[in-house]
């Protein structure tokens, strides 16, 4: 697998995370087959926010009968349990990040990469007055889309809002 751990498997936040999944899977009487499981621990040790299609690439080795549907699929029913997020880059394309903890996302508009980072000032700022009108406000998140350091560097050409 090409991607970096975000924690070791079997590590306590590991094992915390599988139990959420059980557990929320129980509750909505969701069945947890093999490919499910596989998909999520795939997603849990990311931190490059994979597709659908980064999933089947890193799962069809240990996997050869996994199709894209089923992959799609079953990342549809992860997010509908509340245990991934979906995470859409400036090209459409939708990427997966099972990282629950609160964080913020950095979108380079250039390579279509992701990175998570926190942001203590934004999290304690006051909820707008607009939105103080009795709404049930549960995820904080902020998305940043520009061009990464590496991209700026490169030949690429580099798409800015206008276009220009």
């Amino acid at each position: 697998m090409n991607a970096k751990r975000v924690m070791p498997l079997k590590s306590d936040g590991y094992r915390k995370a599988i139990g959420d999944l059980l557990k929320k899977f129980r509750v909505k009487g969701l069945r947890m087959t093999p490919q499910r499981m596989v998909i999520f621990e795939t997603l849990l040790a990311a931190t490059d926010h994979p597709s659908c299609e980064d999933l089947l690439s890193r799962l069809r080795p240990e996997m050869p009968s996994l199709s894209l549907d089923t992959v799609y699929r079953t990342v549809g029913t992860l997010e509908r349990a509340g245990v991934l997020r979906k995470v859409a880059t400036s090209e459409g394309a939708h990427r997966f990040d099972a990282n629950l903890a609160p964080h913020h996302h950095f979108v380079c508009d250039a390579c279509q990469r992701i990175w998570d980072f926190t942001w203590e000032s934004f999290d304690k700022l006051p909820t707008p007055e607009l939105l103080r009108d009795g709404r049930d406000i549960f995820v904080r998140q902020a998305e940043l889309k520009g061009i990464c350091p590496e991209c700026l560097k490169s030949t690429r050409p580099v798409r800015t809002p206008t276009g220009n």
